[in-house]
């Protein structure tokens, strides 16, 4: 099979489903096992990317509806200062977020550290205050990112601002189509940037132990062989990875310790292939024998062919040597003796 001919689509069908075939991504320059990699990863990283943006777009339209209503507090943002009329605290339960506002001019340290206890418990989180904002949409973070509102208001090209220009100037249809987009190409470049970096660990890992495998196994595969191979043995947990994720995304099912069957499953793509290189080399490596016997290839060279037995060629003799031969014939006894007789009874 010619390497240059398998597709895309059909490497993801044999890197699943032909365990057999893993020889021939073996046999490949390791540049086209990182071509696949990168493609996969587009695809996924699309993917991802899709389902969080809507997730993201379900949450802000929730929070736009929550401003436009009774509930928020009217405000005004002048020259990077915050005022609103009251303080805010609430949190949304089914989508595990949290807003706080205070903009009191004597607001303490200590009421921040506060804040930001409260807000790490959620998702999403975002406590505005008189000249800043800490927000988080990541709960890995500890106390979440902060950043002013003149940054803000810079970054989206606006100035002074009240609930009322808001919801009037910004929050509108087509504002909403700009940030649906922000918010997907956001979540493209970060899906990717964190799927490539955990990808490259995760083959380096299943790269190494593929390795140490073919050792103890006797399959001579090279490090950037395994390199490959960890690769395509990565491709049925990338993909289940990618729809638990998008299932969780829109659901929030969890399944406990998916992250160690991901990794099991490489594992196990990882040593079959290997023992089906082993047993592909070893029935490779012997001939059958008619009589039903198998024997290596050195040994088949070693063994001595039976001895013919010369054949027996009749020569055909000469007139003369055929009567050569009848005067050399013996006389028998009892002819001998009647011929001497006869002789002397003639005298």
């Amino acid at each position: 099979m010619e390497t240059e001919n398998i597709g895309f689509f059909k490497r993801i069908k044999m890197a699943i489903f032909n365990l057999e075939k893993y020889s021939i991504f073996a046999n490949e320059r390791f540049s086209k096992a990182l071509k696949y990699l990168l493609l996969l990863v587009t695809i996924v990283t699309v993917i991802l990317a899709i389902a969080s943006t809507i997730q993201l777009s379900k949450e802000a339209g929730k929070l736009i509806d929550y401003v436009k209503s009774d509930k928020f507090p009217e405000f005004e943002l002048r020259s990077g200062k915050l005022k609103a009329a009251s303080k805010l605290d609430a949190y949304d339960e089914k989508y595990n977020s949290r807003l706080i506002i205070d903009t009191s001019e004597d607001v303490s340290d200590e009421t921040v550290e506060k804040y930001q206890k409260e807000s790490k418990n959620a998702e999403y989180s975002a406590i505005l205050l008189k000249d800043k904002i800490i927000y988080r949409f990541d709960s890995t973070l500890e106390n979440g990112v902060e950043t002013t509102y003149n940054n803000v208001t810079s970054l989206l090209g606006i100035n002074d601002i009240t609930k009322a220009s808001l919801i009037k100037d910004y929050l509108n249809e087509d504002n909403l189509l700009k940030l649906r987009i922000i918010l997907g190409v956001y979540a493209f470049l970060t899906i990717l940037l964190l799927n490539i970096v955990t990808l490259l660990e995760d083959i380096i890992i299943i790269g190494v132990f593929g390795w140490i495998a073919s050792k103890i196994a006797k399959v001579p595969l090279t490090i950037g062989k395994t390199m490959s191979l960890a690769i395509y043995s990565l491709t049925l947990s990338i993909l289940l990875s990618t729809t638990y994720s998008v299932v969780y995304s829109l659901t929030n099912f969890e399944i406990k310790y998916f992250e160690l069957m991901y990794m099991i499953i490489a594992y196990i793509y990882m040593v079959a292939s290997i023992m089906i290189m082993k047993e592909s080399n070893r029935v490779a490596g012997e001939v059958v024998t008619v009589e039903g016997q198998v024997l290596k290839p050195d040994e088949e060279d070693n063994k001595e062919e039976p001895e013919k037995e010369p054949k027996k060629k009749d020569k055909k003799k000469l007139p003369e040597e055929q009567d050569k031969n009848e005067d050399n014939e013996e006389i028998p006894e009892e002819q001998e003796e009647g011929n001497i007789e006869e002789d002397k009874r003639k005298e």
